[in-house]
């Protein structure tokens, strides 16, 4: 070999060579064109005189002469070959919809790492944008092989969050499920996702059912526990759910009294949140939570006493609010004598402002002025509330008398003596 010839200098060479350049190709060279170059390079550099860069030649030509290994190594070429780095680049491709360039990346990475949860995760993830369940439930499959057996559990619960951000939301019930039926040492890493699923899909039954299950069996409590026990609460009034009042207001208090001692911080916190509550129901106008709320709050901080309204006129709002609820739902009570009993509460009380507004918006005016020139129905509806509702008709005796004697004035005797 003539001593001009250049020599691949190995020591100026990185760990991770170029292939290309060592072979003296370009990387969009034909096929053919990689076994010719090896020919002369290796013509040119005999292993026995030259063992190292014969090296550097074969292993480029043993990588680039395979179709499978060269289009990796593209791969890498392009897009370097840290797995963090491919998984950084990925995410950003899910962000731009570049679903397919996303998918290349995270299989990238998972040839880098193959024990890569964040990387199976994530290519689980794309198989779902795709609605390609055979391969994400193959691949979470695989997430689940690979992790250790203390975060295999969690695999379920990943498995069942990306079921739900994609709406597959009776899947993910049934993976939590499963994970439950196969994990039951970490049932308690599975309720908190299940009972997002119900409150999403309003699955009130099995909301309730999860919630009273958990509450039982809670040993150690803790501050995230809070949000449980208002969600039952919330569940209960939403839905009228007034027979289990008893049963949370118990397991709600054992919370608050195991709570207590937990420091000031935590009492403030809990303090404050309970004061919240009880405000957002005086609010909305739901006296009956709010004074559900008022007692728990009094269990917590026995010196806590409402500052605008006495405890005692609060449940005598509450005793008539609940009987004009029951009118409300009453067919044989006349509509305007329901929004009349409504009006005279707020104007009493500034509660449930929000209910009228409500009702307003249900039922156009035109249609309650007409209602209004019913006065046989209207005063016949009058007598039936002094008998089945007395509460209501006590609290505002003036005005209903007031209202029978006008929708009575023009009535014949005999619709008077029906009424009657």
């Amino acid at each position: 070999m003539n001593n001009n010839t250049t020599r691949l200098n190995v020591n100026k060479e990185s760990k991770q060579d170029d292939y290309y350049k060592v072979l003296g190709l370009r990387s969009n060279c034909r096929h053919e064109r990689i076994q010719e170059k090896y020919d002369e390079l290796v013509a040119q550099y005999p292993q026995a005189v030259y063992p190292a860069e014969f090296e550097k030649i074969q292993r480029a030509y043993e990588v680039l002469n395979n179709p499978e290994e060269r289009e990796r190594y593209n791969f890498y070429r392009k897009h370097g070959k840290s797995a963090e780095k491919l998984l950084k680049k990925g995410f950003k491709c899910v962000e731009r919809g570049e679903i397919e360039q996303a998918e290349e990346l995270f299989r990238g990475a998972l040839a880098i790492d193959l024990n890569s949860n964040v990387a199976h995760l994530a290519l689980a993830q794309v198989h779902l944008m795709n609605d390609n369940m055979e391969l994400f439930e193959a691949q979470m499959q695989t997430l689940h092989d690979v992790s250790t057996e203390s975060d295999r559990p969690f695999a379920y619960v990943l498995k069942a969050k990306l079921l739900t951000e994609r709406d597959y939301d009776e899947a993910a019930i049934r993976t939590l499920k499963e994970g439950m039926l196969k994990y039951p040492a970490s049932h308690a890493s599975f309720q908190p996702p299940l009972l997002d699923i119900y409150i999403k899909l309003q699955k009130v039954s099995e909301m309730l059912t999860l919630i009273d299950r958990e509450t039982a069996i809670l040993q150690e409590y803790t501050l995230d526990h809070l949000n449980l026990y208002f969600i039952w609460t919330t569940t209960m009034v939403q839905h009228e759910k007034w027979e289990l009042e008893k049963k949370i207001q118990k397991r709600f208090r054992k919370f608050l009294i195991a709570m207590s001692d937990r420091g000031v911080e935590v009492r403030q916190v809990i303090e404050a949140e309970l004061i919240q509550e009880y405000v957002n129901y005086l609010d909305v106008g739901i006296v009956r939570a709010a004074v559900f709320i008022l007692e728990l709050l009094e269990t917590f901080n026995p010196s806590y006493s409402t500052i605008d309204i006495d405890k005692k006129q609060l449940k005598e709002w509450d005793r008539i609010q609940r009987e004009m609820m029951r009118m409300a739902k009453d067919d044989r009570t006349f509509p305007p004598l329901v929004m009349e009993a409504f009006k005279l509460f707020w104007q009493e009380t500034g509660i449930g402002g929000t209910v009228i507004e409500y009702a307003n918006h249900l039922i156009p005016m035109d249609l309650v002025r007409q209602l209004e020139e019913l006065d046989f129905d209207y005063a016949a509806s009058i007598k039936y509330m002094q008998k089945k509702y007395p509460v209501v008709y006590r609290q505002y005796k003036l005005r209903w008398d007031a209202l029978f004697e006008e929708k009575t004035r023009g009535l014949s005797r005999e619709e008077r003596r029906s009424i009657f």
